[in-house]
């Protein structure tokens, strides 16, 4: 089976984020070292791509901070947040889309239900 480079990078890393919690329980207490080594991966030799990526990294997982929106269930954020972070285990961007779209669906079957 053939891996992605992020697959690969994070094998070799040794890191994933958010099937653990971090120092303190904090999930996120290694996400700028995740956050700098796959921007660098991904841009060794772009410094300006390499730059725009830790920032896009860096606002979305402020975003992620942020925690549950209201109007979604503590379950079903859990499984909504679990789920993006397997998925995208590097790319804190991706899982704030993820989550996003997910919480966007949530809404709309909840409407179909009342």
């Amino acid at each position: 089976m053939k891996t992605s480079r992020s697959e690969s990078h994070i094998a070799s890393a040794g890191v994933k984020l958010g099937a653990k919690r971090g120092a303190g329980g904090d999930e996120y207490a290694d996400a700028q070292t995740i956050i700098e080594k796959h921007c660098e991966e991904q841009w060794p030799d772009n410094y300006s791509m390499r730059s725009f990526c830790l920032e896009q990294e860096e606002r979305a997982l402020e975003q992620l901070k942020e925690g549950r929106p209201a109007d979604i269930p503590e379950d079903v954020f859990r499984r909504i947040r679990r789920h993006a972070a397997e998925q995208w285990p590097d790319q804190f961007s991706m899982r704030l889309f993820t989550e996003q779209e997910e919480f966007k669906s949530y809404r709309k079957l909840q409407k179909r239900h009342k």
